[in-house]
């Protein structure tokens, strides 16, 4: 089931005692330390006052879903509503189970369903699901069908965004297997986002650090209720990556943050981009003509479509696009 061998210091971090590992016997069972105790006076010394003694620290392999293991819990209670976007993909029970067992209770939770009929918590755009929101909710936090969040993962989120004074708070996203599929985006002058990762890069904590991101995912995402305001919404005519990433854009030219919180995690085995290529693209250039101005768009939108030409032509000698 894709599990990995990784360390963890008790269950808690200031519930244990530093200590030094001698050995460790790993045969294929469960790990194993080898008891005994270091020094840690100079290693040529032989004051025997320089010595000291240290407990052994317990060693276990796990699956750690969320490397961080110190406490998770917000500075203050600030008032957070879930909106779950349905796209009929699948697994829409369980996306709403995991986003109903947060330790961080939601304060309201709402589903936008295009195809579905419509009741009080159930609306056909987010623009309307947003406007339903009670006017003193401080953050919406929006999820995607098919994303399995941990307990923890919304209380990762709103503690970081308080800490930062973030506009924008994205999760670390990764497959059941522990892949990495994002801890951010960085986009070229032609709004084409990367994660920068490696293929089938595993989450062994590298990337484990709150920074400053040029995007985040859509697949789950917390928004500060009165910058998605001062920006006018989501964009409803752009496919659900596309619109984060020009969410995410437009709050920068706003001044705000847009950062990611590794210690919340999300799992999700989809691809984010759509089956239809010609809607990114669509969405891509959609963006960037909001964005920039008009000098940068005097060469951007040029250049663009010649890449878009030499694209077309080399699929056609090799089969594939670039």
């Amino acid at each position: 089931e894709g599990v990995h061998d990784r360390i963890r210091v008790g269950r808690h971090v200031n519930a244990v005692s530093f200590g030094i590992v001698t050995d460790v016997h790993d045969d294929g069972e469960e790990p194993r330390i080898h008891h005994g105790s270091e020094r840690t006076g100079h290693p040529r010394s032989t004051d025997s006052a320089g010595e000291q003694r240290h407990p052994m620290i317990a060693v276990t392999r796990i699956r750690l879903q969320n490397a961080p293991q110190m406490s998770l819990t917000p500075t203050r209670q600030a008032t957070v509503a879930a909106i779950v976007i349905a796209d009929g993909e699948g697994e829409f029970e369980d996306t709403m189970t995991a986003v109903g067992n947060q330790v961080y209770e939601c304060d309201d939770v709402l589903v936008v369903d295009s195809d579905g009929a419509t009741d009080g918590r159930t609306f056909g755009t987010l623009a309307d699901a947003i406007a339903a929101v009670e006017h003193a909710t401080e953050y919406l936090w929006v999820v995607r069908e098919g994303a399995f969040a941990s307990p923890d993962t919304l209380a990762a989120l709103v503690r970081d965004a308080d800490r930062t004074g973030a506009g924008i708070t994205g999760s670390k996203i990764v497959a059941a297997d522990g892949q990495l599929i994002s801890v951010g985006l960085i986009t070229d002058a032609f709004v084409s986002p990367y994660t920068g990762l490696d293929a089938a890069e595993r989450d062994q904590g590298q990337y484990d650090v709150v920074r400053d991101v040029a995007a985040v995912s859509g697949v789950s995402m917390l928004i500060r209720r009165d910058l998605l305001s001062g920006l006018g919404g989501v964009d409803r005519e752009m496919t659900p990556l596309a619109a984060a990433i020009d969410l995410s854009q437009r709050a920068h030219l706003k001044g705000a943050r847009v950062i990611i919180a590794p210690a919340s995690e999300v799992v999700f085995e989809r691809s984010e981009v759509g089956s239809k290529p010609w809607r990114e693209d669509a969405s891509r250039i959609r963006s960037y003509l909001k964005v920039y101005g008009p000098l940068t768009l005097l060469w951007v939108i040029p250049l663009d479509f010649i890449i878009g030409i030499v694209a077309a032509v080399w699929s056609i000698f090799f089969g594939r696009w670039l």
